[in-house]
């Protein structure tokens, strides 16, 4: 009798390459998870455990957070549009154990999605309009303009 057995001579896999998510600005609070990595790796009963690991800018690092051995990315830092409108992120998938780990890359962008979140701002603090009686009702009396600015 001869037996074919498996060996571990795949590299972990992602169902795609990237994905895009989309998270509101300012909606998090502290340890928030907005995604799951899943890698697959095919190796039959000779599967190693799989180890995560999260790279990015120094910017987008202090946002959010991985878990190592789940693949669970939280927020750790309220996200702000005017600050960032997308971070880009790599998830690594790492076997553990191997003479030679083969691992998997995921790349996540995470777009933030803006909110009405600045009061206005007036040009002046203060309006004074001086009204004739005779002014006939709905007649325009003053026109102010409310600038939009980014921090």
């Amino acid at each position: 009798m001869i037996t074919v057995g498996d060996m571990d001579d795949n590299v972990p896999s992602f169902r795609a390459a990237e994905v895009a998510l989309h998270f509101p600005e300012g909606s998090s609070t502290t340890g928030d998870a907005i995604f799951q990595a899943r890698a697959r790796d095919r190796d039959g009963r000779y599967r190693r455990p799989l180890h995560y690991t999260l790279s990015s800018s120094t910017a987008s690092q202090e946002h959010f957070q991985l878990d190592a051995n789940s693949g669970l990315l939280s927020v750790v830092r309220a996200l702000d549009y005017e600050t960032a409108s997308v971070h880009q992120l790599s998830i690594h998938a790492i076997e553990l154990g191997a003479p030679q780990p083969n691992h998997a890359s995921l790349l996540v962008s995470v777009h933030v999605i803006d909110q009405n979140d600045h009061s206005p701002v007036f040009e002046k603090s203060t309006y004074t309009v001086a009204v004739e009686e005779s002014v006939a009702v709905g007649s325009v009396l003053l026109t102010v303009k409310v600038p939009y600015f980014y921090n």
